[in-house]
């Protein structure tokens, strides 16, 4: 996550730059590339604890809780899922355009926490807790997918295409 952040940081300050200079093909650029080195540093380092999570939750907690271990890994793959549009929430920031995007981005994370409460009460365990996060991380996307392409002119085709694409693919493998 530190590693992502760091990209963020150094990437923030270029694509705001490109928007004030009116560069909005610069700042696509910048976007998707900021989506693409965003999951791929997750990827590098999230994939690899995934089938460990048991064992590194037992050495770092020494008797952990019943499905801790995964709800950790659905946690890992929501962030991942989330930082595959990093680069669309910036331009949009960029460009200043921000109420109506927050507000509909903020309704799914309530939907996703009253997911959570509802699974739980139900008898799901702790684990329905990640579903509600990772439920909440897929509507934030497609929120962010919807705004990039409405107010930045951010293509959902060519994000598949230089984002998804190479990140499932090296997920995968």
């Amino acid at each position: 996550e530190s590693l992502t952040a760091s990209c963020v940081g150094a990437l923030y300050p270029a694509i705001t730059n490109a928007a004030g200079r009116g560069d909005y093909a610069g700042m696509r650029s910048l976007s998707y590339r900021m989506c693409k080195w965003a999951t791929l540093a997750m990827i590098v380092f999230a994939f690899p604890l995934i089938p460990e999570m048991e064992t590194v939750m037992k050495i770092w907690l020494k008797t952990p809780p019943e499905g801790a271990a995964g709800l950790c890994v659905i946690i890992l793959i929501a962030t991942v899922l989330n930082h595959m549009t990093d680069g669309h929430w910036m331009a949009i920031f960029a460009l200043g355009k921000v109420t109506r995007f927050n507000v509909c981005e903020s309704i799914g994370f309530f939907l996703a926490f009253g997911v959570a409460v509802v699974m739980m009460r139900l008898g799901f365990g702790i684990v329905s807790a990640g579903y509600g996060i990772l439920f909440g991380y897929l509507y934030a996307g497609v929120v962010k997918l919807h705004f990039g392409r409405t107010l930045c002119g951010l293509s959902a085709c060519q994000w598949a295409q230089k984002v998804l694409v190479p990140a499932s693919a090296i997920g995968m493998a």
